[in-house]
């Protein structure tokens, strides 16, 4: 019998089994069973909105509503259209749209009936011809008939669920469909249109691409426009048809490789790939044949890290990129192709993450990681062949999120995060329960929304685009560790380590960014010191590593600054000097070597003082000295050649001597080709 009732309603449950899309792959499991013990009409007689919304709130991931208000995120649709569609439907202000209902319409409840039509841009057409407002202003529906334009493009089957006010009718695809990839699909809401029904109605469209199962699937990092690492055996991958042969050629060579698919109708090639050069098409022949076209040969880098690594072209609210508007304005670089990884979070490795390829241009760069297209821009300039960049990051998130749980469970303090994460994925058969013990079990056990888990930023996003050939990495993070420095010693060179075995590649380079000097309002201010001298560590823990020093061009009251500039740069020195061989580039500061104690001084020696230390005719600052005591003294510094002589009138017979270890400093010592040096300590 259908549940009664608003109460019953809501015991669907999927505002808590679909917090967020990473806990998609544990709602359906749940579901899928949960859903066979009861009937598939559902009774909204006395539900009214509020149901109704509680009941959708869980469908998109989302949604962070307040009075009953839906929130619009289908990624590239404009503002203005989103705001247009929402005022249409239900004359709210936001509407869910999200691919994510569909994944949940078409796995959670199935669908038993299928409405075919050739032409989904004609299907919505209609739709909205039916229901369009004709008093609304000709742009606002305009922009309604636009995002008909953008996103029903012609599919051969639209299936169609409808809600009245008094029942959901869920339709099942025929056995034969259930393997159908989702490749694009919109949720609209209707209120008095659909079927010239008076009373409330939601109207859910699902647009599949419809594909018979030998089609080829690749990941969205493969691609059009992908930039495939020159001179390599490049590995290439996908699905089809269990035991189906598959052969992927180069048009840059008359050679075949082939494989067959296994019994879950994965496949995988290495693909020789010649010098830089392009553009060309790489062909992937199955029972049908794909190619994917524009494909350019070069140097490929991941460039991963927190928000300092995403901050994009255009800036966040409030800290802009210096230059911003000149910079985006002139970034024409087609043989810079950008590919950005969306967030998203997993219990376990992903087999793919969405994202594009697309050339460099003022259009795409401008959400584009600033610090990454810097060092991009000065690999293309230097070394004139393609560069792809592979943007993968989140902002504000550990470094234990994006290592994998294989090389997490080495280091025993995250064994108990670890363990309740592989709990959380497990939980779905205890799910079975009716009652709400088992759900609020499941709440306490899942935190909703949060990337911080240990391993779920390397399953959700990292997994995904291994073992896509690339030249090296470039990493900026380290503020969300801050206070953790000693675990960070150790947890940062296993994070290199484990993205190299995982990619098999035991000693690809590695480059990152040293936190730059911001005031944490923290009650020990040398946290986020000792944290840029676990960074320092990482150069000699980790072999074919690189830091960059932002001491000079850090913002007290900005955590992330406005100089991305100078970051990608001197990222590149790293790379240019160390991986591509151009010597004449100077690519680090002066890096703390040794001490020697002589009576009441220490004598600080450094490597990499490149033409001599300088202060660039400032007073040293940030030196400071401690006795057997440990206590720290301010301590006055002057240059001796390459060595910098430290006392302290505090301490008559100093330990200890440490620079720039505060969360705030401003830079005093560079060398003679103007890179400053970096924080240390010689305990």
């Amino acid at each position: 019998m259908p549940w009664k009732g608003e109460k019953d309603a809501y015991k669907v449950w999927l505002s808590e089994i679909i917090l967020q899309q990473t806990r998609v792959e544990q709602g359906w499991k749940y579901y899928e069973n949960f859903i066979q013990n009861y009937p598939t009409i559902i009774d909204l007689a006395n539900a009214k909105d509020e149901a109704v919304f509680k009941l959708w709130e869980g469908l998109g991931y989302y949604s962070r509503c307040k009075n009953l208000l839906f929130t619009a995120s289908l990624k590239g649709i404009g503002n203005y259209t989103a705001s247009a569609i929402a005022s249409f439907c239900f004359n709210l202000p936001h509407a869910v749209v999200d691919g994510n209902v569909l994944r949940v319409l078409s796995r959670y409840f199935g669908i038993e009936k299928a409405v075919d039509t050739t032409d989904g841009k004609q299907f919505f057409s209609k739709l909205a011809d039916e229901c369009l407002d004709k008093n609304q202003p000709a742009e606002y529906n305009q922009s309604i008939m636009d995002f008909g334009a953008t996103v029903c493009k012609p599919v051969p089957l639209c299936t169609v669920c409808v809600m009245n006010k008094t029942e959901i009718l869920l339709y099942k695809l025929p056995v034969q469909f259930l393997q159908v990839i989702i490749n694009l699909a919109f949720l609209i809401l209707l209120k008095n249109c659909v079927m010239k029904k008076a009373s409330l109605i939601l109207f859910v469209s699902v647009l599949f691409f419809m594909q018979a199962s030998t089609q080829i699937k690749l990941p969205d990092i493969i691609s059009d426009s992908m930039v495939l690492q020159q001179n390599t055996n490049a590995p290439l991958w996908g699905w089809t048809k269990a035991g189906e042969k598959v052969e992927v050629s180069g048009s840059w060579a008359n050679k075949i490789v082939q494989t067959i698919t296994d019994k879950t109708g994965k496949w995988m090639v290495k693909l020789a790939t010649p010098k830089a050069g392009g553009p060309y098409n790489v062909t992937i022949k199955a029972s049908e044949t794909r190619v994917l076209h524009g494909v350019l040969i070069g140097e490929v880098w991941i460039c991963s890290g927190q928000s300092n690594m995403e901050m994009p072209l255009c800036g966040f609210p409030g800290a802009p990129v210096k230059n911003s508007a000149q910079e985006i304005a002139s970034a024409n670089f087609p043989q810079i192709r950008l590919f950005t990884a969306e967030n998203q979070i997993a219990f376990t490795p992903q087999q793919n993450v969405k994202g594009k390829w697309a050339s460099c241009s003022p259009a795409s760069v401008d959400s584009f990681s600033a610090a990454a297209y810097f060092f991009g821009r000065e690999l293309f300039n230097h070394l004139h062949v393609p560069i792809g960049l592979m943007n993968v990051n989140w902002g504000g998130t550990v470094a234990e999120a994006w290592t994998s749980e294989t090389a997490l469970r080495t280091m025993p303090y995250f064994n108990k995060q670890l363990d309740q994460v592989d709990t959380a994925a497990k939980r779905t058969k205890q799910m079975m329960a009716k009652d709400t013990s088992g759900l609020t079990a499941w709440k306490k056990t899942l935190s909703a929304n949060n990337p911080n888990e240990p391993s779920v930023l390397f399953d959700g996003m990292i997994a995904p685009v291994i073992p896509f050939a690339i030249k090296g990495a470039i990493w900026y993070q380290g503020e969300a560790n801050v206070g953790r420095a000693k675990q960070y010693e150790t947890l940062f060179p296993l994070l290199i380590s484990d993205w190299r075995k995982q990619w098999n590649e035991q000693d690809f380079p590695f480059y990152f960014v040293q936190i730059a000097p911001y005031d944490h309002s923290l009650k020990d201010s040398t946290l986020a010191g000792a944290l840029r001298d676990a960074q320092r560590k990482t150069l000699y823990a980790s072999s074919n590593t690189g830091m960059v020093v932002t001491l000079d061009i850090g913002e007290r009251k900005n955590i992330h600054p406005s100089d991305k500039q100078d970051v990608g740069k001197r990222l590149a020195f790293w790379a240019l000097n160390k991986t591509y061989g151009v010597k004449d580039i100077a690519y680090s500061g002066p890096l703390y070597k040794n001490m020697q104690i002589n009576g009441n001084k220490i004598i600080v020696s450094f490597t990499n003082t490149d033409g001599g230390l300088t202060s660039k005719n400032k007073t040293l600052q940030s030196f400071e000295v401690a006795g057997a005591d440990s206590v720290w003294k301010p301590a006055s510094a002057t240059i001796e050649g390459d060595k910098v002589i430290v006392t302290s009138n505090e301490v008559s017979n100093p330990v200890a001597v440490r620079y720039a270890f505060y969360a705030y400093v401003d830079a005093s010592l560079f060398n003679g080709k103007g890179l400053p040096a970096s924080s240390f300590t010689s305990q």
